[in-house]
């Protein structure tokens, strides 16, 4: 249960940071 929660909140960290980085003008 707890590795499931955690594969869950490491892909929810990696939408933020896509989304981060297409925020970012042209890096």
């Amino acid at each position: 249960m707890q590795s499931a929660s955690n594969a869950a909140i490491i892909q929810m960290q990696d939408l933020l940071n896509v989304e981060t980085r297409m925020n970012e003008p042209g890096t």
